[in-house]
């Protein structure tokens, strides 16, 4: 049998040859916002910020446009597309007046419920608005699928002809994700219909340093510079990214240490606005209204959204929110009856706070508590990275994402970090909102842009050692024909922190250990920690499994090489068979079930 068809089937990671796509395209689904952005790669070869951002959506009551729509999904009671963005915001709040929302399926903010964990499985499952569950997988296919057609659509409305396979597709992943979520993400969009060997992940602070290399209309900066060191933040929905780069004489980027992050972005800002609400009107009034006023919940923090992006940090006026009726409703009878703003003069917020023409008018000082615990926690993941010695002369931090153009975040993060970092300048990219979907076309024209990667886990395989009972504790004790094996064994073949030039290779080997094996399982591991001992360790995670069907099995030992490719966005691997000769390029262990 041949070692293609021994090795079980998983997600293709074979790549074509740039020259034979016509496009670059960028697929960014975000916990809080998705959009997309293409270029044409003649284009690019004369500009490299000739790219096309997908045109602005806008709201169903016309009153926001954005160069991304909400990342917000519905399906229909048999699991089938419904509507995304606006439109599914929109159609839900009407099934929800209707009564019919409990036959449906709604999603929103479903990236953050593949983020919070270490290991995703293929069969994990992501519950909706009401508590319905869905298999992840299928959520995020119907989402690539809806973006990659909205795309070919919008490109035939322009006369433009193009096929799936014309276009290079890049799919951006945080830098902060290990290598189970990026592969989740890698089969999800095949399932969605791009070709796994068309197919190249991109990672997000990554890009976004990319962007600020290309982008047009800024003049010279010191980050152009080489040999300059800066610090990237990307505050996402619901994850910042951060990263540290160095210029080289060549141009390209070198990553400097593991990065960092954290699960905190723009929808904390959010929660910490319903928060507000709660400690006005009551936990119980709070909870009710955003369970039974769907279209007021939307147009509430619609307002929010928007008052949130006018917010400057030495604003003086007052922030004004209009109260839905379904809330005055609601608080009423919560309250017997009380008028609003009775509740509102009793609160703790009495002075700062007033109510009129159902307006809530809110100081300053409230506006800057929105921000700032979740500003805190991004400057202290910021300063974690420049803790490092790697990091010492770095003086520039370049904000990117939603809520990077907020004087308010610049300024609580400078604050944080002028005292306690050697950070001087903080720049902000012109609309930072779009470098990650920018820089992600860029990279994908130029993946070469980066030069290396440091490595953020321990990777090993799990291997079986003989048996010695002054070492190994006797319940890990295993015996095969007449030999005690201990089978559990994390053999490290990179630790985290080693730096990786793209393409570097690391090298290991696994031999069968019984005459006539049928089968060598490649048992891949992964670690926070430097040397695990076991890989039932803490902190020790399956990355899958590859198992190599032997040809022709006989009584001699059998052994495999194993070429791990370290320094891209994710994890090859390459297995040759010692008798055959016979090889597998670019395997990937599948994730579990």
């Amino acid at each position: 049998m041949s070692v293609t068809s021994s090795i079980k089937s998983r997600a293709s990671v074979a790549t074509v040859p740039d020259a034979s796509f016509t496009m670059v395209v960028a697929l960014d689904v975000g916990t809080a916002y998705s959009g997309y952005a293409y270029a044409y790669r003649k284009e690019m070869d004369e500009i490299m910020d000739n790219v096309i951002v997908n045109n602005p959506w806008t709201s169903a009551d016309k009153a926001t446009t954005t160069y991304k729509t909400p990342t917000q999904l519905l399906l229909n009671e048999k699991r089938e597309f419904e509507a995304f963005g606006y439109e599914a915001q929109k159609r839900y709040a009407e099934l929800h007046q209707q009564g019919r929302h409990e036959r449906c399926f709604y999603f929103k903010k479903f990236r953050s419920k593949i983020a919070s964990g270490q290991v995703i499985k293929s069969s994990q499952t992501i519950k909706d608005e009401t508590g319905k569950s869905v298999p992840a997988m299928r959520i995020f296919a119907i989402t690539f699928r809806y973006l990659k057609g909205h795309l070919l659509n919008a490109l035939r409305m322009r006369g433009k002809e193009v096929t799936t396979e014309d276009i290079k597709w890049v799919v951006t992943v945080p830098a902060m994700w290990n290598d189970v979520s990026k592969q989740f993400i890698r089969k999800a969009a095949i399932e969605a219909g791009i070709p796994g060997e068309a197919l190249r992940l991109a990672l997000e602070s990554e890009v976004a340093s990319v962007y600020c290399q290309n982008m047009k209309g800024v003049g010279k900066l010191p980050i152009h510079s080489p040999g300059c060191t800066y610090v990237v933040a990307d505050i996402g929905g619901g994850i910042t990214d951060i990263v540290l780069h160095q210029k080289r004489p060549d141009g390209r980027l070198k990553e400097m240490n593991k990065g960092g992050g954290c699960l905190v972005g723009s929808g904390h800002v959010e929660n910490s606005f319903l928060q507000f609400l709660v400690r006005i009107f009551g936990a119980p009034a709070v909870r009710e209204f955003l369970d039974e006023c769907q279209i007021e919940v939307i147009d509430i923090l619609k307002q929010f959204e928007m008052a949130k992006k006018g917010m400057i940090s030495d604003q003086a006026k007052l922030l004004s929110i209009g109260i839905p009726v379904g809330l005055e409703r609601i608080c009423r009878k919560k309250n017997n009856g009380e008028d609003l703003s009775a509740i509102v003069q009793r609160s703790m917020y009495r002075d700062k706070v007033k109510l009129a023409d159902n307006t809530l008018h809110m100081d300053a000082t409230i506006c800057r508590e929105f921000f700032n615990s979740a500003c805190l926690e991004i400057a202290k993941s910021i300063r974690n990275v420049l803790l490092d010695h790697n990091a010492k002369e770095c003086t520039m931090l370049i904000l990117v994402g939603g809520m990077a153009s907020s004087t308010i975040v610049q300024d609580i993060i400078k604050q944080e970090l002028e005292s306690k970092t050697k950070i001087q300048r903080i720049i902000v990219p012109p609309e930072p909102e779009l470098a990650v979907l920018k820089g992600a076309v860029m990279f994908g024209h130029q993946p070469r842009c980066i030069f290396q990667r440091v490595v953020r886990y321990t990777y090993g395989l799990r291997k079986a050692k003989l048996f010695n009972p002054d070492i190994h504790p006797e319940d890990r004790l295993v015996t095969l024909h007449d030999i005690d094996f201990i089978t559990d064994m994390f053999c490290p073949f990179i630790s985290a922190g080693s730096r990786a030039p793209v393409g570097f290779m690391s090298y290991d080997s696994l031999t069968s250990i019984e005459p006539f094996q049928k089968i060598i399982e490649i048992d891949v591991y992964f670690s926070t920690e430097l040397n695990p001992t076991y890989v039932t360790d803490k902190n020790c995670w399956l990355l899958g499994k590859i198992e190599y069907q032997v040809p022709n099995p006989s009584k001699e030992e059998r052994t495999i090489y194993i070429e791990f490719i370290f320094g891209d966005t994710e994890l090859f691997i390459n297995i040759t068979d010692r008798k055959t000769a016979s090889k597998f390029k670019n395997t990937f262990p599948d994730i579990e079930k």
